[in-house]
């Protein structure tokens, strides 16, 4: 039995607990428009010819068409009035403090020659301003102008190209419909800066579309970092197809480095095709790197395609990170994740995070009530829900959902695949927590890697509490377990506890409905409830609880695990050496109390949710007598009669069915916005009651 993801929400519940909405893009027939009886400042001009002081305050009184580009230094206020600009070059060729706002521009840009140079060796052009430093704002402003160069070094956007300087720049509420073609680097709103400066985008979006044969390219935004500084991009949008052959593509922001960066309320929709590199629908290579900077990326939506040379995913790409600090909440991926080939880790979150060694890393991430409901299929070797390759120290998954498929594409040889996570790379102290977390994809491993409902392949200390899989997990030739393919933590313990394994398990090496293979004398696997099926694939697959190599598997605290009857497991631990022969133990032959094989009888009868609880200290397993046949984290208490039998309180109202298991007793509750993709729901908050 799977559990789609639940929807039955009361709205008092909704309206009272929080106010969540749906970002709506800016309508690009509203935007470069005033209202009616606007009054604009300064002086009125008919002509950009009619600016006469650079530092003043001018506004259109009438629609204009410009051939030159204004190209004194401009510091003072444009006022486009709401009317239409139509334009066959930039409009400004440099401002500074400057304030540009409320017009619409059409027309076409063709660039044979470089543009203008601009702090250093780079060329750039754009519709509005070239160059943008200092404090400036732009606001209000439509472009839609088509842009192309067969400059190889032009870097090209809609309303600002870079900065040459420091900078404090203001974009508000822009939008470009124009398409850009450019062989190196292009942005939608912004183009490219390696300038120390502060930036706001907020409110803008592309409709366009942007290719490049040569560079990063970004729906919104290239690139707008320095070394310092910040940048905040708020209730941004892509809805135009990007594509670059030679680097990276996202729907917001192409690439940004070591500088704090926060990404709130933003969308794609538009196909992203990253066929030089990385790809994201939100931002594709956050490059921390050794500044111990912080990412948060919150309330952000991906819809569109993803298809990527290598690190893809539905909100970030990679973020190649040394020290630093990445927040990842509230997102949700409802386009479909694919590698273009062979060697890309992908996922519907985060494709990668982390630079090499875990262990050699200052760094740590969350990902926290994210959703993935598209499918995944990579071609290197880890892919997951949540991510795909894990490199950061510190690592937690919290109250996320995978829907999607995990699997592989076509000439793909060896990937770990899991619900969350494919593989995380070992380290010293290094540690990965999944809490609450619920997989109901079908997860598909290649060639001689792991499958995990959960985590495939994790090598250091491993946490899952409370977090539940219903997909089916295949690894045809090696370990495929229900919660976890390998947990191989050189000896670190692992802690399993509190979880279930409802899917289908079916692997070539160890096969487990809990975890498969476990490298460890000191771990724990406690009050789990296994009532899905585990079956070999191969004739020298063995169906276990637990099997390893170099660990003395009965060193392990294993106990108080339910397990339905005849679920195909035949070994209770099993080795793959002979030094550890005494490992392997038939699983009637297995430690007192560590696995409780029960009937569906005793499942349905509400026994076994009672006994778990009772063994915890705290209700974690909920059951509805009469609808559920099985325990869950969600439904009604159970109680015990004094004849002995179980009931439900029938004062004891039904909990909120959520999407996350609540093993800590925390009674979740979403509140949801819907973003209308097919019949796709987006989980947008979530709140806790204790």
């Amino acid at each position: 039995m799977k559990r789609t993801l639940s929807i039955i929400l009361c709205l008092v519940m909704v309206l009272s607990l929080v106010a969540v909405s749906a970002y709506a893009a800016p309508k690009a027939d509203e935007v470069g428009k005033v209202a009616s009886g606007y009054t604009p400042e300064g002086t009125g001009i008919d002509s950009l010819d009619k600016i006469t002081d650079p530092a003043g305050k001018y506004y259109l009184t009438k629609d204009i068409t410009v051939s030159a580009t204004f190209t004194t230094e401009f510091t003072g206020t444009f006022d486009g009035n709401g009317k239409k600009i139509t334009t066959s070059v930039a409009l400004f060729e440099k401002v500074n403090n400057a304030t540009v706002k409320n017009f619409v521009v059409e027309g076409s840009v063709s660039l044979t020659a470089a543009g203008v140079t601009a702090g250093g060796s780079e060329d750039f052009y754009a519709a509005v301003a070239i160059i943008a430093n200092g404090k400036s704002t732009f606001q209000n402003i439509l472009s839609d102008v088509d842009i192309t160069t067969t400059s190889s070094n032009t870097r090209i956007a809609a309303i600002a190209a870079t900065s040459e300087a420091d900078y404090d720049l203001v974009i508000d509420t822009c939008v470009n419909k124009g398409d850009i073609s450019v062989l190196k680097y292009a942005g939608g709103i912004y183009g490219w800066t390696a300038k120390k400066g502060t930036g706001v985008v907020k409110n803008c979006a592309n409709y366009g579309k942007i290719t490049s044969t040569g560079g990063y390219i970004g729906g919104v935004i290239n690139r707008m970092c320095g070394t310092d500084g910040a940048l905040t991009v708020t209730d941004c949008a892509n809805y135009g197809e990007v594509s670059s052959t030679g680097g990276a593509a996202a729907g917001i922001l192409a690439y940004h480095d070591k500088s704090d960066l926060t990404i709130t309320g933003c969308v794609n929709e538009g196909k992203i095709n990253g066929a030089g590199g990385a790809a994201a629908g939100i931002v594709a290579n956050p490059a921390l790197g050794d500044a111990g900077k912080t990412l948060t990326i919150k309330n952000c939506v991906n819809k569109g395609e993803v298809f990527a040379k290598n690190q893809m995913g539905g909100i970030v790409g990679y973020s190649n990170t040394k020290v630093g600090t990445i927040v990842i909440e509230d997102c949700v991926n409802d386009g479909p994740i694919t590698a273009l080939g062979t060697d890309a880790y992908g996922s519907g979150i985060i494709g990668r995070a982390g630079h090499d060694d875990a262990g050699k890393n200052e760094t740590s991430i969350t990902i926290k009530n994210c959703v993935n409901n598209g499918a995944i299929k990579a071609g290197k070797d880890q892919v997951g829900g949540m991510m795909g390759y894990d490199c950061m120290k510190i690592s937690t998954y919290e109250g996320c959902v995978n829907n999607g498929n995990i699997g592989l594409i076509e000439g793909a040889k060896d990937a770990h695949a899991g619900g969350f996570l494919g593989n995380h790379r070992a380290g010293t102290d290094v540690v990965t927590t999944f809490k609450n977390c619920v997989n109901n994809g079908d997860v598909v491993s290649q060639g001689n890697k792991s499958a995990g409902g959960i985590v495939a392949n994790s090598n250091h200390h491993a946490i899952i509490i409370g977090c539940a899989n219903y997909g089916d997990i295949t690894s045809p030739a090696y370990n495929a377990g229900g919660l976890a393919g390998y947990l191989n933590g050189n000896n670190a313990p692992a802690t399993v506890e509190n979880n279930i394994n409802a899917g289908k398990v079916t692997g070539g090496n160890a096969v487990s409905q809990l975890v498969a293979y476990i490298n460890s004398n000191a771990s724990v696997i406690k009050n789990n409830l296994a009532v899905g099926s585990a079956a070999a694939a191969t004739d020298t697959a063995k169906v276990v609880i637990l099997m390893g190599s170099s660990a003395d598997l009965s060193a392990n605290t294993v106990e108080g695990n339910y397990y339905v009857e005849n679920d195909g497991t035949t070994y209770y631990t099993y080795t793959a050496t002979e030094s550890n022969a005494a490992n392997i133990v038939e699983f009637a032959k297995r430690k007192e109390n560590s696995v409780i094989v029960v009937s569906a009888a005793q499942l349905a009868s509400g026994e076994v949710a009672y006994k778990l609880n009772d063994a915890i200290g705290k209700e974690v397993f909920k059951q509805t007598l009469g609808t559920d046949k099985t325990p869950a984290f969600e439904g009604k208490s159970v109680i015990k009669n004094a004849d002995g039998t179980y009931a439900n309180p029938s004062t004891t109202p039904d909990t909120p069915k959520p999407s996350t298991p609540t093993g800590d007793m925390t009674v979740v509750i979403f509140a949801i916005m819907v973003l209308t993709v097919g019949s796709a729901v987006v989980i947008g908050k979530k709140v806790s009651v204790r």
